[in-house]
C-alpha cells in the first residue's frame, strides 16, 4: 500500500502514504503533536501544554519506533504532509492475559490535519497499519484514546475498535 495512489477512489485519488521521512516530516509532526496534545489538554488536566513537550516527545517516539521495529507513516496530497500513524509491536507478558492478547500493535499516535477530517486519510492510516501487523502474524490492535475525546472515541468505535478497559483517576 505504500506509495499507492487510489484512482478508483475519487476523493482518494491524490492521496499518498509513504513511510515517515526525518528531514521532511518531523517539523509537521511536531506541530500535529502540539495540536492534539492542546486538544486533549482542554478536556483533561493532566496533560501538559503542547509546546512544552512536543519535542521531546516526538524524539521519545522515534526512538521507541527504531527500538521496538515499529513504523511511521504520512499521507501526503500532492506532496503536502495531511496525516500520520506511528504503531509499535508489542509482545506483552501479562499472565492474566492470552497470548493472542499479549501480541498485538499499539498506535502510539494517529492525526488527521483538520481540512481532511472525514475525508478517507484516517482510514488509510489504519488499513496500512492493519496490513503490516498482519503479515508480521499479529491478531489485534490497541491504542488509548482520552474519554472526553468524542471526535477521536467516535471515529475509532466506527472502525471497529472496542472499549477494553476503563482507567479512573481522581484528584485528591
Amino acid at each position: 500500500m505504500l506509495g499507492v495512489r487510489f484512482p478508483h477512489r475519487p476523493h482518494m485519488k491524490n492521496m499518498v502514504i509513504v513511510p515517515y521521512s526525518e528531514e521532511k516530516h518531523r517539523a509537521i509532526i511536531v506541530e500535529w503533536t502540539i495540536d492534539l496534545q492542546d486538544i486533549e489538554r482542554a478536556v483533561i488536566w493532566t496533560r501538559r501544554p503542547g509546546k512544552d513537550m512536543a519535542e521531546a516527545y516526538v524524539t521519545q517516539t522515534l526512538k521507541e519506533v527504531k527500538d521496538s521495529k515499529g513504523e511511521i507513516f504520512v499521507v501526503e496530497i500532492h506532496e503536502k504532509p495531511v496525516g500520520w500513524i506511528c504503531y509499535l509491536p508489542e509482545y506483552g507478558k501479562d499472565i492474566i492475559l492470552t497470548e493472542e492478547a499479549n501480541t498485538y500493535g499499539y498506535i502510539t499516535d494517529v492525526y488527521v490535519s483538520n481540512d481532511f477530517r472525514g475525508t478517507g486519510v484516517y482510514q488509510l492510516l489504519l488499513d496500512t497499519v492493519i496490513d503490516r501487523l498482519k503479515a508480521i502474524g499479529m491478531k489485534s490492535l490497541k491504542l488509548h484514546v482520552v474519554a472526553k475525546n468524542e471526535r477521536a472515541l467516535k471515529a475509532y468505535l466506527k472502525t471497529g475498535f472496542e472499549a477494553e478497559e476503563i482507567i479512573l483517576r481522581k484528584r485528591i
